[in-house]
């Protein structure tokens, strides 16, 4: 098993559970705050921490395997990070008004990742 690799996951699944963990405070910042929440804000704060839900978990699971399956630290490194920065925009155009360029960004940057991911999982697991 590539060893350094691993360690690149590590690091990606520690910092998304980070990111995961702040969307999560946040909800619960504006639930604490109760009728005094702008309900807008406290959705947009809820859907944020729900797409990430929804997109990351996966994502990184196919990270591991492909990590398990040989490929280079750099390469996880690099879907990694475009996860990272992909859902840290989201995030923060999902709690802005209207549909901000960051969000729009961050939807299509965490799908562009997630293709590679499907694609590099399907090819090494395909037998030839």
């Amino acid at each position: 098993m590539n060893e350094a690799a691993m360690q690149a996951v590590a690091l990606w699944v520690g910092l998304n559970i980070g990111l995961m963990f702040m969307l999560a405070m946040n909800v619960v910042r504006y639930r604490r705050m109760g009728e005094a929440a702008d309900p807008a804000r406290l959705e947009g704060a809820i859907r944020a921490h729900g797409n990430n839900t929804e997109y990351v978990p996966v994502t990184l699971l196919g990270m591991a395997t492909l990590a398990a399956m040989g490929v280079s630290a750099n390469s996880i490194h690099i879907l990694g990070g475009g996860l990272l920065v992909c859902r840290v925009l989201h995030a923060d155009g999902m709690q802005r008004d209207g549909v901000p360029v960051s969000r729009i960004i961050g939807n299509i940057g965490t799908w562009v990742v997630m293709l590679a991911v499907v694609i590099a999982l399907v090819s090494r697991g395909l037998p030839l």
